[in-house]
């Protein structure tokens, strides 16, 4: 009950503030003009065009990213594994290196993850153990 009084005189003082000030809440700002130019678009984008259309815009920007970077990552790892079964010993240990090193950075990263879970999972138990 107490929280429920403590959000009413919050969202009523925020509605207060806001009309005091002249601010309009809500999503009315997607369909106004964007006033800025994006650059790098897959579809036409002017700065005549609307918020919403931006924020589509920089979605597919995105999707564009990631698809290419995955691809790219695709073809690196492909080449480095093949340059790591050469017979040129300073490419096999370049590729070695690489693979290695991109190796420990996933298991720091993953060992992280399970200190976290086993500091945020084992409120009762009395071991620390990550099984």
């Amino acid at each position: 009950m107490v929280f429920l009084l403590y959000l009413f005189i919050y969202c009523s003082t925020n509605i207060y503030n806001l009309e005091k000030r002249g601010i309009s809440s809500g999503f009315d700002f997607l369909h106004v003009a964007a006033g800025y130019d994006i650059s790098i678009s897959l579809i036409p984008f002017t700065s005549e065009d609307t918020h919403l259309r931006a924020y589509f815009v920089g979605f597919l920007n995105t999707l564009m990213i990631a698809v290419c970077g995955c691809f790219l990552a695709t073809i690196i790892g492909f080449l480095v594994g093949v340059i790591r079964l050469s017979s040129n010993w300073l490419f096999q240990k370049y590729c070695l290196c690489l693979c290695r090193i991109y190796k420990k950075c996933s298991c720091a990263s993953s060992n992280r993850s399970l200190l976290q879970y086993s500091f945020t999972s084992s409120k009762n138990k009395t071991s620390n153990s990550f099984i």
